[in-house]
């Protein structure tokens, strides 16, 4: 009995060793939005194998496909990856754009704005250059109690009393301020301006 039992270690052993690669998947920091004329690159991503046994590791010998960085639009990318003789690939999206154009200033249409407990009122960001690729914009209070902001820009006045509301550009974190004054309806005669 003690001689098999070595024997039937080693047989156990072989099976998981076995064991298919079934398919592979990806993550890490690698780069999706180039600008038309980029040399493309793939540094950061992550490539795991995944096995019949419902074992994985990282795998550094796969191919990636090189997609067209002369033309504008959508590329898929294919990553390969082949063990034992079987392939498996997983695919990705990158963006190619025009030339990026940077945000340079944001200037809110309001510096100050009166309220009335209960009201709204919408805030208007102007992003130079006009022909900014990337207008986005992120909205906070410095009070929510008094006045709280939407993400695109529409203030709800909810108690009495004064809010900072800042608007940060995504591209360059450029940011203009409005001070918000809130008043109770019985405290003023006031429309919102």
């Amino acid at each position: 009995r003690s001689t098999l039992f070595p024997y039937t270690t080693l047989f156990r052993s072989s099976i998981v060793n076995e064991a298919e690669l079934s398919s592979i998947s990806l993550s890490g920091n690698y780069p999706t939005s180039f600008t038309v004329g980029d040399t493309f690159s793939y540094s950061g991503l992550i490539v795991t194998a995944k096995y019949s046994s419902g074992t994985s590791k990282t795998v550094t010998n796969y191919s990636v496909s090189s997609p067209d960085m002369s033309s504008i639009g959508q590329k898929t990318v294919t990553v390969s990856y082949t063990e034992k003789e079987i392939t498996k690939t997983a695919t990705y999206t990158i963006s190619v754009v025009d030339e990026v154009i940077h945000v340079d200033e944001v200037a809110l249409e309001k510096s100050e704005l009166s309220m009335t407990v209960g009201s709204t009122t919408q805030l208007v960001a102007y992003i130079l250059p006009v022909e900014a690729t990337d207008k986005s914009v992120t909205w906070t209070s410095s009070n929510l109690e008094v006045a709280d902001i939407s993400d695109n820009g529409l203030v709800t006045a909810k108690a009495e009393g004064e809010t900072i509301i800042t608007v940060t550009t995504v591209d360059g974190g450029f940011t203009d301020t409005c001070k918000v004054t809130v008043k109770n309806k019985e405290n003023t005669s006031e429309n919102t301006i």
